[in-house]
């Protein structure tokens, strides 16, 4: 790039290999640039390696670049110098508010969470996105920022960070996907006495065609939602759940809060199997404005919502129906077994036998 030149608004996402003075965008350069970024997964040289540019000259100057670091790990955006000025995480450049001096009204637009700025002509065919999914589409974990989550494997890496707050920002189909082994869905929990203390905000999207089928225990989307722990606004469609015992679409333990949350398909285990949840216990559950569609099979404490409910826990403004279906003791359309627990205005119009 020679003296009086400038390049602008572009942006370069193929891998690079050269001798030296290997830039992401430029590989010399004493001109401007400026509105550009590069994520390329690999930018390889014998000297003088940048995330931007290779090797910037006297007289040369750049202005609101970036690079994406977590696929460079370079640590400079110019090779010629120690300059670090527009490194990235994948996180971070999925954000429109990080592309000071971007023009996303006329010239790029992005889709937040999931792919890098492009330009607006380009239409959504070939949308530039990291070749290595990030861990979440954004957010650090806390109740004022949470995790973002948009994907399937996504999805699965919550099970990482059960003590941290999540928002769901996209529908998500659970069939087919690479994460699953042949026992479909591993559920959500750290193990049979930890699950969810954080935050899961459905955020009113969907997670469809969830398969499980297990011989194990507390077995669901999650596994356990513990007394801190708050599942809401999120929907279930085309649930295919086998397991053993503590067995629901949602959840197979809940002992936290569950709001405004729906669950169709199917459900079967051995006890304690419940259309939403397998059981629901302790002075702070609650189950409150929710609906199941299901069909629930089992032996023991077997509901349309929930298997079992006791000790202080709480269902209120919830309706299941469908078929339920249990081979021995406490069957129930809307609950199995209740003990010590509330139950107000809740309704079932579930066909019932055992």
């Amino acid at each position: 790039l020679g003296n009086s030149t400038r390049v602008e608004n572009s942006y370069a996402t193929v891998a690079l290999v050269g001798r030296d003075k290997v830039g992401g965008v430029v590989g010399r350069s004493h001109g401007e640039i400026q509105y550009c970024f590069s994520a390329t997964a690999t930018v390889t040289g014998a000297s003088i390696v940048g995330g931007l540019v290779g090797y910037l000259d006297d007289g040369g100057s750049f202005l609101d670049c970036f690079y994406d670091d977590d696929l460079l790990s370079l640590n400079r955006s110019v090779g010629s110098s120690d300059i670090s000025t527009g490194a990235g995480s994948t996180n971070q450049m999925y954000m429109e508010t990080n592309y000071g001096g971007f023009d996303f009204t006329t010239i790029w637009t992005i889709q937040e969470g999931l792919s890098y700025p492009y330009f607006q002509w380009q239409g959504d065919d070939n949308v530039p996105r990291s070749p290595v999914e990030p861990e979440f589409a954004g957010g650090t974990g806390t109740s004022e920022d949470p995790y973002l989550v948009a994907t399937a494997s996504q999805l699965s890496n919550v099970r990482g960070h059960l003590d941290k707050h999540f928002r769901q920002t996209a529908n998500i189909d659970l069939g087919g996907s690479s994460w699953a082994d042949e026992s479909g869905w591993l559920p959500l929990t750290v193990s049979t006495t930890l699950g969810l203390t954080g935050t899961y905000d459905g955020n009113g999207k969907t997670i469809s065609n969830l398969t499980i089928d297990r011989s194990t225990n507390f077995v669901g989307l999650f596994g356990r939602i513990e007394p801190a722990g708050v599942v809401k606004d999120l929907t279930l469609e085309g649930v295919d759940v086998v397991g053993g015992n503590f067995v629901g679409g949602l959840v197979g333990y809940n002992g936290g809060q569950i709001l405004r949350c729906q669950v169709e398909g199917n459900i079967e285990g051995e006890n304690r199997v419940g259309g939403l949840v397998g059981e629901s216990s302790g002075v702070a559950s609650s189950i409150d404005s929710c609906t199941a569609t299901v069909a629930v099979n089992g032996n023991n404490d077997i509901g349309g919502m929930a298997g079992r409910i006791d000790f202080s826990s709480q269902m209120i403004s919830s309706s299941s129906q469908g078929t339920v279906t249990g081979s021995a003791l406490r069957v129930g359309g809307l609950v199995g077994e209740q003990s010590s627990s509330y139950i107000e205005e809740c309704a079932s119009s579930a066909t019932v036998s055992g």
